[in-house]
């Protein structure tokens, strides 16, 4: 771990290193000894723990916005089978058949700009 790179932590939790090192990252220190210059590149802060942990966060929360735009797009694509099978829809139908069309391009959109918020609009 020694590249330069601190280890990616999303807990202040103390952990125990393989070799049996005792890290605690709230206190800053290894084996009850203040963290080392060598030691400060190496482990984060709290506050570096704390701005990963929201990136988990985030990146779960986009991952479950996707998953819900997929499986909504199987749906979709049933949906729009049948309405091109209609031989001749009613306004009502093109009415419907346009507000599910503009909820299906929103949520391509949203996929494309990798905008994972929320699904609405979708």
């Amino acid at each position: 771990m020694g590249d330069g790179m601190k280890m990616r932590q999303t807990s202040t939790e103390p952990i125990t290193l393989p070799d049996g090192t005792h890290i605690d990252f709230v206190d800053e220190t290894a084996n009850g000894q203040p963290w080392t210059a060598e030691q400060r590149t190496m482990f984060p802060t709290v506050a570096e723990i704390q701005a990963f942990a929201l990136q988990d966060q985030a990146h779960v929360a986009a991952l479950n916005v996707a998953s819900t735009i997929e499986q909504r797009a199987a749906t979709a694509l049933a949906a729009n089978d049948a309405f091109l099978a209609l031989a001749a829809p009613t306004n009502a139908q093109v009415l419907a058949q346009t507000k599910i069309l503009t909820k299906e391009c929103t949520a391509i959109i949203k996929l494309l700009l990798n905008r994972l918020d929320s699904v609405d609009g979708t």
